[in-house]
């Protein structure tokens, strides 16, 4: 492949990851700004959930951002755990 065609079809990947990420970008701020027919939290509404499987133990964090996800196993909180389930 020829570098004048690479840089035309890298050019052209990211144009359309950035125009993607705008209209992400957007469709969140304009949804961010609408509350739920329930009036709970995200945070209210995921508790519910887990409490509605039986998942009373599983804790909830906040994190900063938008569009952010935070995960943390249990085995990082307790690497006893860790031992137990995948051994020394």
């Amino acid at each position: 492949m020829q570098a004048s065609t690479y840089f035309i079809i890298a050019g052209a990947i990211m144009a359309f990851s950035y125009a993607v990420q705008l209209r992400l970008k957007n469709t969140y701020a304009r949804w961010g700004r609408t509350r739920n027919a329930a009036g709970v939290t995200g945070s209210a509404a995921a508790r519910r959930i887990l409490d509605a499987n039986g998942m009373r133990d599983v804790r909830l964090e906040a994190v900063r951002g938008q569009l952010s996800d935070h995960y943390r196993s249990a085995i990082e909180d307790d690497p006893a755990l860790g031992e137990r389930l995948f051994g020394p």
